[in-house]
């Protein structure tokens, strides 16, 4: 079964209708058709978003992701912080220049064998020096513009 990890980042965009919201939305799609894909997003990530939700739309977008998000509206296996998963994460951030959120997107990524879907800057750096795998959300939302 493939498995990817999805950011922040594409998760924001998927909301945002960004030009690679359909590469999110396909992503979804056929996890919720169960067509061999499990996608994941860590809580920390999950936590992101709702922080970034509250600061830009307000009290009641970002509790109205977070309630979707716990009722199991979105095809998204929400992944908890273990000690196990802080550390390794701590590790990332300790060697790479990257954010503690996005420390543990990558650590998701790399412990499932999957993609990041992101189009984050720094994951994306990482990712073209062999640390991670990613579906890099610019290139694609770059082509759905031209």
């Amino acid at each position: 079964m493939k498995q990817a990890v999805l950011d922040a980042y594409a998760i924001l965009a998927w909301m945002q209708q960004e030009p690679c919201a359909p590469v999110v939305s396909n992503l979804f799609a056929q996890a919720e058709q169960e067509e061999n894909i499990e996608l994941f997003l860590s809580c920390i990530n999950a936590g992101e978003v709702y922080y970034r939700l509250y600061k830009t739309a307000g009290s009641r977008a970002a509790n109205d992701f977070k309630e979707a998000l716990l009722q199991h509206k979105f095809p998204l296996i929400l992944v908890t912080a273990s000690n196990t998963r802080v550390w390794r994460a701590c590790g990332l951030k300790g060697q790479y220049r990257i954010s503690y959120a996005d420390a543990f997107a990558i650590e998701l990524a790399i412990d499932k064998g999957g993609q990041l879907v992101t189009g984050d800057p720094e994951i994306l750096a990482l990712a073209a020096q062999g640390v991670v795998d990613t579906c890099d959300l610019t290139s694609i939302g770059d082509q759905a513009t031209e």
